[in-house]
Parts: structure tokens; sequence; C-alpha cells
């Protein structure tokens, strides 16, 4: 992860608090991932994004005050996040929840652990660092927070495959009931993504667009 040199406070100039962290080696991931990754690679991917959440989650949060999170649209009650599903935008127009109602549906019939946990938030392959094929950095923080577990699992549907789906899921010991909320979080935020991105040409739509292919695919 980036190390911080100098954490900013919010001004009139820029009403946020931004951080100044060192140059993290590496090509990011997106690449690779739609270019479809080796058994090799996917099992070693799998076993270092567990490591990634499950460092995150071991993080002490005794000293950060519940109302401040979960900050920002990302790891709250699923509920919440599904309400973008309801956005319209002036050149995507409105998205259609349709090729993924399934997976919603099934998601909102359980509920997973209500433990609080430090999150990423953003766990997208261009979010992750690449050298010489192997995961070696973890950029962008802007979306740090902390909520429900299932929201970093996200990264098994945006990253990987079912090989190394079944890797992360068996390190990190995953519930059923949070395994279904990180499909429909992966599943809504692809489509998100495809939807926004994909009329702007953006790098973001193709990767969304896999995002919900890999989702759907678990439904067998």
């Amino acid at each position: 992860m980036p190390e911080i040199v100098h954490a900013g406070e919010p001004s009139e100039d820029f009403p946020r608090t931004w951080l100044v962290s060192r140059w993290v080696p590496g090509t990011d991931a997106a690449a690779a991932v739609l270019a479809g990754a080796d058994h090799e690679s996917e099992v070693a991917w799998g076993a270092a994004l567990s490591e990634i959440v499950t460092a995150l989650r071991g993080f002490e949060l005794g000293t950060l005050a519940p109302a401040e999170w979960p900050a920002g649209g990302r790891g709250g009650h699923l509920r919440d996040r599904l309400a973008d599903l309801a956005t319209t935008d002036p050149v995507a127009g409105r998205p259609d929840p349709a090729p993924i109602r399934g997976l919603i549906d099934r998601a909102l019939a359980v509920t997973p652990p209500a433990e609080r946990v430090l999150l990423h938030g953003d766990l997208i392959p261009g979010n992750l660092l690449l050298t010489r094929g192997r995961l070696s950095g973890l950029i962008d923080l802007g979306t740090l927070t902390t909520g429900f577990p299932a929201w970093d699992l996200t990264c098994a549907w945006w990253v990987l495959g079912a090989t190394g789906r079944r890797r992360l899921r068996d390190r990190l010991d995953v519930d059923d009931a949070s395994w279904v909320w990180g499909r429909a979080l992966a599943a809504t935020q692809g489509l998100l993504a495809d939807w926004f991105y994909a009329p702007r040409g953006h790098a973001l739509a193709p990767l969304g667009a896999r995002a919900v292919r890999e989702c759907l695919s678990d439904l067998g």
C-alpha cells in the first residue's frame, strides 16, 4: 500500500481530506484481467487478495467514531447501494438492472453478519498493481471506509475467475450470506460501471461488463 507522506485537512479551496503518498511501482491489473489469467496466476491472485482483505479486517477500529462511517456510498446495507440503479445520467440514460435482478433478489433474502470492519471499498483491477504477473501493490484509498465485510469480496468477481474465487473464499472462510451479498454488490457495481462508462469510451466499461458476466456465471 502507498506510504502516506502528508495528510491534508479540508479547506475552502478543497473541502475534503487529502493525501500525498509515495509512488508504488507496478502496472495496474486491468489489461491482465481482461486478457484472462492462467491457473497459476488465478490461484496466486486469490491468495494475495485474501491476504489484503484479512489485513484490512484486522485493523483495530476502536478509535473510529461509528457515526462517521460508512463514508460515501460503500460499506452500508445492500439496499442503500441498489438506490444507485435508479440514477439517470444525461449521456447514459438510466441503467437496466434486469440482467442482475436474480442476483439481487437472492442477496436481499439473506443477511450477513453485521460485523464492522475496515474496507478498501474499491478492489477493482485498476487499483491493484502487478509486477511480473504477481499482485504487488494496492492503491487508491479514496473509498476507504468501514462496514459489512461483504463489500471487499467484490474483487472475487471483478478480478478473479472461478479458480481464483474458490481460493479466495476458502482462505477467508466466507459464509454463504456474505458471499451472496458480495456477488450482488459486484454485479451492481459492474452494471453501473458498464452503463455509465461505455458511452464515454472509458476503460472501466469492459471491466464492469466482465464483472457482471462472472457474477452471472456463478449461478450456473
